[in-house]
């Protein structure tokens, strides 16, 4: 047997409830229908229980923020199913009541509140229920979110708890003759609408960068280096005239050694949000276990800090799940008081709903980039205009997994790599020779359940993974209409073809602009600052290497500048880590060497410092200029 935990109403209020036979003796009318829900005239109540006479009825499910559901049980002198477990409450609209209306008044009659009610869906049911009652019901589920105080009637309820459906469906395989038979019904049907009941009452999943108070992470001095910095600081102040729109690059004359550094670079807004919110999270929660689903964003350094801190990962980026000590899966270790954080990148549907079972909220500590929504928002708009979504990203990234999953809610997607897959999908379209081969040989099993090439790409829409190159998707985008366009004429190309500089992340777009005014200037060396695993980071080396060649280096800290004349440097293209020369042994020009500078966006500010004091301590200090004139020198520029 099963202990559990909840709300006893007081004995002595139990002498208020109607008896059995009060309650049988009250006429009432319920509204017989037909199975299309069509009015067919009423019946009192108790005769259609006792003939089984199909009729309409409401239930309603209340959840708290953390995505438990409110049940009780119902009292002893309920003229059937007493004493078992149900939803918040149940009944039948009255007579020229509308569903909606009877949800509120039987909400308020049976729990003693109210609160803001959706509609979720609707079922048929017949079950003997005793007593030789029958009860066979077309259901309307309403749905809301309520965590004020609980003012049962006990001769509707003698006990009440929230309870997270992991642990209500484990009790109800355990002890299936505890609950009413409706109930039963309902739950297991409940996995299909799970991802609406957070988000009751929003348009779209949508919400401001809301954390963005005392920035408790910057003002701890543990995190001083990591994060701060005076000379990005002054560059982004001086450099940055309009925030989405590239600059020229800012000059740092050291003296020995001069810097060029891009207009913009390192932390987004949407990073900074998503680190905001991950020591929001420690800050407020000390006494909590606090984890995060994947990595908050693609930098050891940021998520090393956060694990010292004791924050725990879910799964890697790849979203294979974590062991704990003990060999099991920390999946499996999350309990209902626990904190889960949803990283930048955003959380594919089925996290998302293995969270909302476990009954933790899912949307207070949401990271996600509100840029990435919009991709989300775009995507699923197109999918449910029957378009088959087109998402220029990288399969396994945790971003394209996750807008793979809200999109395909509503109808198919397809994820191309490059411009490489993209002809391939073009020449699907355009009916070429042995394109069907191309395809399943490079896109099998990048799409979504019963995608067929030849059936499904008639109208697409392209968004893109925001962290690619914005340039690549637009290329795409202009091959995908110059396909459609031969095939079905410009006439008809809207009916074909969504648009795709709407899905464009501004941020991703103004970085790139600036690395490529940054790379059009002369220098000896380019530096990419970022995590291996960063793909905006990865995509800013490709255009340092199309410049600079062997004297592009992709590095993560200054931890990587192995002295003056050898650096650690990632080859992306190999995908492994190489030594590759920096500085000469003996200088062969008397002009300082001049090293251009640009970060991913998920680069702090910290480490972008100590790549140039450490590259500064390769040179005598007394041939290095103060940084202060240095500064002041920078504000005086010109900058376009």
């Amino acid at each position: 047997m099963f202990l559990y935990l909840c709300r006893l109403l007081p004995p002595k209020h139990l002498e208020k409830a109607q008896s059995l036979s009060d309650m049988t003796s009250t006429e009432e009318f319920v509204i017989l229908v037909n199975a299309a829900d069509e009015p067919q005239g009423l019946m009192e109540k108790m005769q259609a229980h006792h003939e089984g006479k199909l009729h309409r009825a409401i239930s309603v499910l209340i959840f708290d923020r953390n995505n438990r559901m409110l049940i009780h049980r119902r009292a002893a002198t309920k003229y059937h199913s007493a004493g078992l477990w149900t939803n918040a409450c149940c009944s039948h609209p009255r007579e020229a009541e509308t569903n909606e209306a009877a949800a509120h008044r039987r909400l308020q009659e049976e729990m003693g509140f109210d609160c803001a009610l959706y509609e979720l869906f609707t079922f048929t049911y017949r079950a003997d229920v005793g007593h030789g009652l029958i009860e066979h019901e077309l259901d309307h589920v309403f749905v809301g979110i309520y965590e004020g105080e609980i003012h049962p009637n006990p001769a509707e309820a003698d006990a009440y708890e929230y309870v997270s459906l992991e642990k209500l469906e484990a009790r109800m395989q355990a002890e299936p003759h505890t609950f009413t038979e409706w109930f039963k019904i309902i739950v297991p049907q409940l996995t299909d609408y799970l991802l609406k009941i957070p988000y009751l009452g929003q348009k779209n999943i949508s919400r401001a960068f809301k954390h963005s108070k005392a920035q408790e992470y910057e003002m701890n001095f543990a995190n001083s280096p990591l994060y701060q910095s005076q000379i990005c600081t002054a560059l982004k102040q001086t450099l940055r005239r309009q925030e989405g729109s590239a600059g020229s690059a800012g000059l740092l004359d050291f003296g020995a050694v001069k810097y060029l550094v891009a207009s913009h670079f390192g932390f987004c807004l949407g990073v900074s949000n998503a680190i905001d919110i991950a020591y929001s999270a420690l800050t407020e929660n000390p006494d909590k276990r606090i984890f995060m689903l994947s990595e908050l964003i693609h930098n050891p350094f940021v998520n090393e800090d956060l694990a010292r801190r004791g924050l725990s990962y879910l799964q890697n980026e790849k979203g294979v799940a974590t062991k704990a000590p003990d060999g099991t899966l920390l999946w499996d270790k999350i309990e209902e008081n626990d904190v889960v954080i949803v990283p930048a990148f955003g959380a594919t549907n089925e996290d998302k709903t293995k969270l909302i079972r476990k009954g933790l909220n899912i949307t207070y500590y949401d990271a996600t980039c509100r840029l990435v929504e919009n991709v989300w928002n775009r995507a699923s708009d197109y999918a449910r205009k029957g378009f088959t979504v087109i998402i220029h990203g990288k399969f396994e990234h945790e971003e394209t997994r996750a807008s793979f999953s809200q999109a395909a809610q509503y109808g198919h997607v397809l994820v191309v790599r490059d411009l490489f897959e993209a002809q391939i999908v073009a020449n699907v379209i355009a009916g070429a020779p042995d394109a069907i081969d191309d395809f399943n040989q490079y896109l099998f099993g990048r799409h979504s359940e019963g995608f067929e090439p030849l059936k499904h790409l008639e109208k697409i829409a392209l968004v893109n993974q925001t962290t690619l190159l914005a340039s690549e998707t637009l290329e795409i985008s202009a091959l995908f209409k110059k396909t459609l366009t031969e095939k079905y004429g410009a006439e008809q190309i809207n009916q074909h073809l969504g648009r795709t500089q709407d899905t464009l992340c501004y941020a991703t777009n103004v970085n790139q602009n600036a690395a490529a005014k940054l790379f059009d200037n002369q220098g000896d060396y380019a530096f990419v600052i970022g995590g291996k695993n960063s793909s905006n980071t990865s995509q800013l080396y490709k255009m340092a290497q199309q410049q600079f060649g062997d004297k592009a280096y992709y590095i993560e800290s200054e931890i990587d500048i192995l002295s003056a004349h050898e650096i650690r440097h990632y080859d992306y293209g190999q995908k492994k880590t190489v030594i590759a020369s920096f500085l000469p042994e003996t200088p062969i020009a008397a002009a300082p060497p001049k090293i251009l500078i640009t970060a991913g966006a998920s680069c702090p500010d910290g480490i972008i410092q100590q790549v140039i004091v450490r590259i500064n301590s390769f040179f005598a200090p007394s041939a290095l200029r103060d940084v202060s004139e240095v500064l002041q020198d920078l504000t005086q520029q010109e900058i376009s």
